[in-house]
């Protein structure tokens, strides 16, 4: 797979993690705030995304999926926003919020509203058909480096999110320690990895 093992097991992990937290506090009852309910219905959200935006990818549908990895760092800035008390009703987040994001958001956006077509031809990868003439083809078709690039940041959103509804754990339940010390080893090493791999950089 293009992807490498370093996306792809990071990838994995980092669902375990999720399926880890939601596991041990199914069911039961967190404080109650309108700010943390928003920020649980806002993670629900984006988890309920995250296997189709991977078929996106991976089945050549690079214009979805940009538009749904543009929609997942909107969801990362509103919970942001929430969090410190910044957000409005209709308003559209501000991904600066959100280290790292500005550049993507930037870059995805440019590709989910198709206004350059030089750059669809890009990733879509045109081909020659004659000597005389190119096209793209009408079916999805798999492009490794653009593939990869887009699951480059389907993995980032999914490490940050991880982040997020570990800190929602926390305050929904303060007296109780509801992170081990393994969940939180696990996620740095996870992050220290796809770094070290060049996969993502926690720069802004």
């Amino acid at each position: 797979m293009a992807y490498g093992d370093v996306l792809l097991g990071a990838r994995m992990v980092l669902v375990g993690l999720v399926a880890a937290l939601l596991h041990d506090h199914s069911g039961v009852p967190g404080k109650v705030e309108p700010g943390l309910s928003e920020r649980i219905t806002l993670m629900a959200g984006f988890l309920h995304g995250i296997g189709a935006t991977e078929d996106l990818i991976s089945e050549g549908q690079y214009i979805k999926a940009a538009a749904a990895l543009k929609q997942d760092l909107e969801i990362l800035a509103r919970l942001r926003e929430v969090q410190e008390g910044n957000h409005r009703a209709g308003r559209v987040p501000n991904v600066r919020a959100v280290p790292g994001a500005g550049r993507l958001y930037g870059a995805l956006n440019d590709v989910a509203h198709p206004s350059n077509p030089r750059l669809l031809e890009l990733l879509m990868e045109r081909r020659a058909v004659t000597d005389a003439a190119a096209g793209v083809s009408p079916l999805p078709t798999f492009v490794p480096r653009t593939a990869v690039e887009l699951y480059e940041v389907h993995v980032w959103s999914l490490l940050m999110m991880s982040r997020e509804l570990a800190t929602l754990v926390q305050e929904l339940y303060p007296e109780e320690r509801a992170l081990s010390n393994e969940w939180v080893t696990t996620w740095a090493s996870q992050a220290a990895r796809l770094e070290e791999a060049g996969h993502i950089s926690t720069k802004s």
